[in-house]
């Protein structure tokens, strides 16, 4: 009947009556299938229907499409709810675009599946929808079908659209909002989590106002979510916004007691975490990436200027003890040491590779001071070990002759213009050190007369 119809009065099939409804809409909400298939198809082979207007894009009093009127039929019925899908992918296949066209409420089709949270018209939309990137976005109005999903906490949603339509994660919404900032504003843990499976780096975007994702949890208190983000970015002192805000300052204008304790309680554990193991935190199985966050360049300094001393004692102490030769008479006797000339063999070799390493050790400081926070902070490990290399040789020459040590270190300390207090500390220190390698020579000296 309606096929007959149709066919004689073909103006008909675009008439609406005074609710706006055109045939198609009343038989959409009657989840009648084939008639929806004969007035979709007599409506494109028919041209008298309209040049200028799509059966399927005509909107009624409500601003509700066709495909608007199936979803809620799917959303609305608990007993054809199939009909309902295969009517709505019908419609989808004939026009894809029907799926961002919004109502009056600014929902639009490929939402409304989200709403609903059936996965099969879900899938079916994002399957037909074009590659248009950005250009998606503009048509559906800066609201992000991700962000439809977020806001109604489908997990299983944002799976689907990661697997099909992956660059619809990459949209932002009209403020410059990211699905991590979304996600991070409401509070939704779970999607916070998966974002950042997704791609980590979410969390150091800004929107247009310059907050990033902890920014907005803390504004909101949200104590869960912000505790996941620490572990992404755990130097808060380094996340201010375009006004130069940090994220206690956010907490503290918005009046949230719990986040303002929650984010001192953080900060204070990882500035001593940090003091101890002198590495950044990191501490959730996902991260897998290091900060970026640059060593403090004052900090670097100072580390290299402290090394720079060490090396110079070193280097000073080993010349010293190159020009007083210990078993030659030079050392202020005048008795010849007679023992084993092996001795004196493996102190020249000490010595020599003593001065080589600590002089390798400056070299490296020097270019730590010319060159970037980070790669500084590898060649100060490299110039450490160097140096315990070289005081570890130089201990062992202390066996066999302290005294060159002791002279050159305190010599340096009034050359480098080190204050009383410090020459005094060094000189315990040193005395301390030989007087137990003294002890220890002494001792061996015993056995092996013993023996």
């Amino acid at each position: 009947m309606t096929q007959l119809i149709a066919r004689n009065f073909p103006f008909l099939i675009t008439k609406t009556n005074f609710e706006g409804d055109t045939a198609l809409h009343v038989a959409v909400r009657a989840q009648r299938f084939n008639t929806v298939r004969v007035l979709v198809d007599l409506s494109k082979q028919n041209p008298n229907t309209s040049t200028d207007t799509n059966l399927l894009t005509i909107k009624n009093e409500e601003g509700n499409t066709a495909l608007h009127e199936a979803l809620f039929a799917v959303h609305l019925s608990k007993k054809k709810v199939d009909i309902s899908v295969d009517i709505a992918c019908y419609l989808v296949l004939n026009d894809p675009n029907v799926s961002c066209l919004h109502n009056n409420a600014g929902k639009y089709p490929l939402c409304m599946a989200i709403e609903s949270g059936n996965k099969e018209i879900l899938e079916y939309i994002l399957n037909a929808l074009p590659e248009e990137g950005n250009g998606l976005l503009q048509r559906l109005e800066g609201k992000s079908p991700v962000h439809v999903a977020i806001e109604h906490r489908k997990l299983d949603m944002l799976r689907i659209i990661e697997e099909q339509k992956e660059e619809l994660l990459l949209l932002r919404d009209e403020e410059g909002n990211t699905p991590l900032h979304f996600a991070a504003y409401i509070g939704y843990i779970k999607g916070v989590r998966y974002l950042l499976e997704i791609k980590s780096d979410w969390s150091f975007e800004r929107n247009n106002n310059g907050f990033y994702p902890l920014h907005l949890a803390c504004e909101n208190g949200h104590i869960q979510v912000t505790k996941e983000l620490f572990r992404k970015w755990p130097d808060p002192a380094e996340l201010l916004c375009n006004k130069g805000q940090s994220i206690l300052h956010v907490a503290a204008k918005s009046g949230k007691k719990n986040m303002k304790m929650t984010y001192s309680t953080l900060y204070m554990y990882h500035e001593f975490f940090q003091r101890i193991t002198r590495h950044q935190h990191s501490s959730t199985k996902t991260s897998r990436i290091k900060s970026k966050l640059p060593t403090p360049k004052q900090d670097v300094n100072n580390t290299i200027n402290n090394l720079f001393v060490v090396a110079a004692l070193i280097v000073g102490a080993a010349f010293a003890g190159a020009l007083q030769i210990p078993f030659d008479g030079g050392n202020g006797t005048d008795d010849v040491d007679t023992r084993d000339l092996s001795d004196l063999g493996f102190f020249l070799k000490s010595n020599v590779i003593t001065m080589n390493l600590s002089i390798t050790a400056a070299f490296i400081l020097f270019l730590a001071l010319l060159l970037d926070n980070n790669l500084a902070s590898v060649l100060i490990s490299i110039a450490f070990l160097l140096l315990e290399l070289a005081l570890t040789g130089k201990t062992q020459k202390v066996l066999l002759h302290v005294d060159p040590m002791r002279s050159a270190a305190m010599n340096l300390c009034k050359g480098f213009g080190l204050q009383q207090q410090h020459s005094a500390s060094l000189d315990i220190s040193l005395a301390a050190i030989i007087e137990n390698m003294k002890e220890v020579s002494m001792r061996r000296q015993k056995l092996s007369s013993k023996t």
